[in-house]
């Protein structure tokens, strides 16, 4: 008895311990609804990363690039070549702290997950230091964001989704990507397709900004199916759902967007971080003093007609009186701003609701007028019948011309006069823009038939039957004519467009470099025969802050040949003056191209740029980069340079030394001056040498202040 009372409690409490062991694994091993197959579940769902966000390579990588994809996308923006940017007052620092309390405020706000860290941080502050740019998206943002809106709220999707277009491409609809992405959605061509977006030679309606719209919509709508995650979605968005699941995988399971970036592609790990950046900016975009750059047109001020024929954009223009660039603007899915016919589908044309009513009644002219363009045209010639006044053989021979423009004559007007292309009179005018005035004088090239005399009978004494007689052919050189060239080939240029700067015929530069077809990729250099020398030109419009210097510096050139370009008397400079400039083209004489002459070592000081270094010694800035083996136009204070020749072995270093004899020089703020009008007072310092010299954290002034102008 003693010892059943002792073993019985024992074998309970077993028997108890193994029931509990075992129904543990039998609730563990419950069937998954999803696959149906038997799996022991983790106790917990969510995993937590005890790691810090930190800044990456990829971040920083990221932020290096922005400058030049904006700047790039938004001077090919249309309508925004004259349109001046009103940030230059944008307060571009934020505390962390307030930052933080700001991005909470915002998450509580919204279903997206809105989260504060030293990346998020860092991407805010880039894009504050981008104002003039920002102007500007905002600016077609006013337009863009009603009917991205309109399209979000009809799938459900929250709307400050609309400001992932500006991360995709800076919301310009014809903006493509290395990828072959294109659009404000940037779609790669299979994607589009997958949409039922049209894709051919005259249409992509991946640049139709409502048809692109709706098919962002429905890629982010069946993405949050699959994720239930706006952060993995976007991230799909961007780099494709096989990547992300990649990443969640390589992860370990983790299924928070910043515990799987580090295992995304570089671009996306930048992806999330501009997206909240630029959903902050927008957001709180009075607190910094950013304001847009308005357009004179608003989505809900024009409206669509069906087109019943082929159009052309000139025609358009001509007969309704609407800007060429601003039919461009609304319409940029017509890839050659043409609309075509195709059967079986109707096209519509965007234009202001005001003027409506001008093309619908003129709309059946307008048709025919393209229509007798079109066979304006020169037709193939039948060798079989030729006309008695055209008996012989002859040759298009390219004849010059000048015309001056009248009173309300727009470009395409002209080119529509001519029969030639509006991209045509910008390149032999070497035009910046479409934009004309009255008495300007444009040079155009038209075509010309010239004939040849058909040889003689000649009559043989021997017989009565006329014999033509036997002409040697010459053999023809295959020595091209004309100087030995080379140009690389830019983004959005064409071989016609190339052939007509270096006035030479697209056969010929496809034989020079044994090209099978027209198809150009950026970067590509092309071998060209011509005596014409071509010059890239730009217009530069001067900002807030900036000299010759400067912009000297940044193109690659010398100051004296900004000023004799631009006939400059002085270097003084206006915000807002056009300068025009020939990027990387120095004049003669005006900079040593070698090591020769005495060598001069220059200490950079506080403000210094290469620009104004290069412009002191008379010099250019690629040999002070040559010479000096750098990479960049970045200076530090302190840093040795070597300069060859010029002024700067006698009078540039006398001059120095008798500067620097009569000591620094100060300037005592008076009533009504600002940084910018008291460094128009002292030629070639700019308001930023004054700020730094000065040590100053903004541009506000005090009456009595005492300011080092230079050293």
């Amino acid at each position: 008895m003693l010892c059943h009372s002792i073993v019985l409690p024992y074998m309970r409490n077993t028997i108890l311990y193994l029931c509990i062991v075992y129904s543990a694994i039998a609730i563990a091993q419950v069937p998954s609804a999803s696959t149906g197959e038997n799996r022991i579940t983790p106790l917990s769902v969510e995993k937590k990363e005890a790691n810090r966000i930190y800044l990456s390579n990829a971040d920083r990588q990221y932020l290096e690039g922005v400058n030049s994809q904006w700047s790039e996308r938004l001077n090919q923006t249309l309508l925004y070549n004259d349109y001046a940017s009103n940030n230059a007052d944008v307060i571009k620092t934020i505390d962390p702290v307030l930052l933080k309390n700001r991005l909470e405020k915002l998450n509580n706000e919204t279903p997206l997950d809105i989260e504060y860290n030293e990346v998020v941080q860092a991407y805010v502050q880039k894009y504050l230091k981008m104002g003039p740019w920002m102007g500007k998206v905002m600016g077609l943002a006013e337009y863009y964001f009603p009917l991205f809106e309109d399209k979000l709220a009809k799938y459900n999707i929250p709307l400050e989704i609309k400001y992932l277009a500006i991360v995709e491409s800076t919301l310009n609809p014809r903006a493509g990507s290395h990828k072959g992405a294109i659009g404000l959605w940037q779609f790669i061509h299979s994607t589009g397709k997958m949409y039922d977006l049209e894709i051919n030679s005259y249409v992509d309606e991946r640049m139709d900004p409502l048809k692109s719209t709706e098919a962002a919509c429905q890629y982010l709508e069946r993405h949050y199916k699959i994720y239930g995650d706006w952060d993995l979605v976007l991230a799909a968005y961007n780099s494709g759902a096989g990547n992300v699941n990649k990443a969640i995988k390589r992860s370990g399971g983790y299924k928070n967007y910043w515990n799987i970036r580090r295992y995304l592609p570089r671009e996306t790990q930048g992806y999330i971080p501009s997206f909240i950046a630029m959903t902050y900016l927008f957001e709180y975009a009075k607190e910094h003093n950013l304001k847009p750059s308005r357009l004179d047109v608003s989505f809900y001020e024009t409206d669509t007609v069906l087109v019943k024929n082929k159009l052309s954009f000139s025609n358009v223009s001509k007969f309704t009186g609407v800007p060429y660039e601003k039919i461009e603007f609304l319409n940029p899915q017509y890839k050659n701003d043409y609309i075509p016919r195709k059967s079986g589908k109707q096209y519509a044309l965007r234009l202001p609701q005001s003027d409506i009513s001008k093309f619908v009644g003129q709309e059946n002219y307008i048709y025919s007028m393209t229509a007798q363009a079109e066979r304006a045209k020169e037709q193939p010639i039948e060798k079989s019948s030729p006309k008695k006044e055209e008996a012989g053989t002859f040759t298009l021979v390219e004849v010059e011309r000048t015309h001056q423009v009248k009173e309300n004559e727009t470009m395409a007007m002209i080119a529509n006069q001519y029969g030639v292309g509006i991209s045509d009179i910008i390149a032999w005018n070497d035009l910046s823009g479409a934009t004309v005035s009255p008495g300007q004088e444009l040079t155009l090239r038209t075509k010309i038939k010239k004939y040849k005399e058909t040889p003689k009978v000649v009559e043989n004494s021997t017989s009565s039957k006329a014999t033509t007689p036997t002409v040697k052919k010459k053999a023809t050189s295959t020595k091209p004519k004309g100087k030995k060239q080379y140009y690389t080939v830019k983004k959005g240029d064409i071989l016609a467009k190339i052939a007509t700067k270096y006035g030479v015929s697209q056969s010929n530069i496809k034989s020079w470099n044994k090209l099978k077809s027209s198809n150009l990729y950026a970067g590509q250099k092309l071998t060209i025969y011509s005596n014409k020398v071509v010059k890239d030109k730009i217009t530069h419009k001067v900002r807030k802050g900036e000299s010759l210097g400067l912009l000297a510096s940044k193109y690659n050139v010398n100051v004296s040949d900004i000023k004799n370009w631009n006939k400059l008397k002085s270097s003084t400079l206006k915000i807002g003056q056009a300068l025009v400039i020939y990027p990387g083209k120095k004049g003669k004489s005006k900079s040593t191209t070698s090591s020769k002459g005495k060598k001069t070592t220059h200490t950079v000081k506080k403000g210094e740029v290469l620009g104004t270094i290069a412009n002191r010694y008379k010099v250019s800035v690629s040999d002070l980069k040559k010479w000096n083996n750098l990479r960049s136009n970045n200076l530090k204070v302190g840093q040795k340079l070597i300069v060859y020749g010029g002024k700067s072995s006698s009078t540039s270093s006398k001059k120095s030394s008798s500067k620097n004899k009569k000591g620094p020089i100060y300037h005592t703020v008076k009533s009504g001056e600002s940084l910018y009008t008291i460094a128009k007072k002292f030629p070639g310092i700019s308001a930023d040498n004054i700020k730094a010299l000065n040590g100053l954290k903004s541009t506000n002034l005090k009456v009595g202040q005492k300011l080092l102008i230079k050293k």
